[in-house]
């Protein structure tokens, strides 16, 4: 709504917001667009929000390769998931030619040609010592504080539980 409130915009199809003043629009999809909606269409800009959580992240980017010249993936750390496995090698290649831009952000082209840009939220001088201790109460424990705020990629969602140790010492009990 608040975005309606802004832009002045159409209020059909549903899920395309249509600017009236460019022509431009907006398509939500869902995460499984790659199989569906994605073919025979092109687009100026894709983005996908939380890509390491998308587990059709590899398919999303396969398919927009050939409509898009631009392809926005935007996430917090996450593991354990193929769309995890495939932003976290996009990103990591050619990290080592990283550009050291203002504090808090970090930039480099990977081999691909694929522009990457870390940020990190004191990049917002508005972020100091005193946010960060107030921000850090409001996370569960210190592994989700480091995995949303730090880009900590070791830090994975969830408890570790391994079934077979399950069967460690059962004749004890």
């Amino acid at each position: 709504q608040w975005l309606q409130d802004y832009v002045k915009m159409s209020a059909s199809p549903e899920a395309v917001i249509t600017y009236e003043c460019s022509g431009s629009t907006v398509t939500a999809v869902a995460q499984n667009f790659a199989h569906s909606d994605s073919r025979g269409i092109t687009g100026s800009l894709i983005i996908v929000d939380e890509a390491a959580y998308q587990d059709y992240f590899p398919a999303i980017y396969q398919s927009v390769l050939p409509m898009s010249n631009r392809l926005w993936a935007v996430t917090t750390a996450h593991l354990g998931n193929q769309g995890a496995a495939l932003f976290k090698a996009l990103k990591d290649a050619g990290k080592e030619d990283a550009e050291q831009g203002p504090s808090g952000c970090n930039a480099y082209n990977t081999p691909r040609g694929i522009r990457v840009i870390e940020l990190d939220f004191w990049a917002d001088t508005n972020r100091d010592e005193n946010w960060e201790k107030r921000e850090k109460k409001l996370y569960a424990s210190e592994k989700d504080w480091r995995r949303e705020n730090l880009r900590d990629w070791t830090s994975a969602e969830g408890d570790v539980f391994y079934p077979e140790f399950v069967e460690v010492g059962k004749e004890r009990f």
